[in-house]
């Protein structure tokens, strides 16, 4: 139990510090509002995701598992190369990690990203999210 209460004061001066040296920063080249259809192969599974990615990577959203009936939010980070970690609250709680790309056909954010769910086990969800 200390541990926990050590760390959030460590980290909570790591996000104050921002790590930014004064300089400019390339805005994320996936900012924007996406939305579409994502599907969880290995449990037959899919629905829809709506995000919005902030010029520095900050990502929120909304989704709902229209397979198991329920909805989520997600907020996480998203690097200028592509790799996610975020994490799923309300009708499920757990993580997402991995990385997406904007297809060089579509201009969809797609790719597989780990799902991680307490208790019940990680799948591969894949996404194909248009920009609005």
């Amino acid at each position: 139990m200390t541990s926990r209460y050590l760390i959030l004061p460590l980290f909570a001066v790591l996000v104050a510090c921002g790590g930014g040296g004064g300089g400019t920063s390339t805005p994320s080249p996936f900012a924007g509002t996406w939305s579409g259809p994502y599907t969880i192969p290995t449990l037959s599974q899919n629905g829809t995701a709506n995000m919005t990615i902030s010029a520095s990577g900050n990502v929120t959203g909304t989704g709902t598992n229209t397979t198991a009936g329920f909805s989520f939010n997600v907020n996480g980070t998203i690097d200028n190369a592509g790799n996610i970690s975020a994490t799923i609250s309300g009708g499920t709680t757990g993580t997402l990690s991995g990385t997406l790309a904007i297809s060089t056909t579509t201009g969809n954010l797609t790719g597989s990203v780990t799902q991680t769910i307490p208790g019940v086990g990680s799948a591969a969800s894949n996404f194909n999210l248009a920009k609005l």
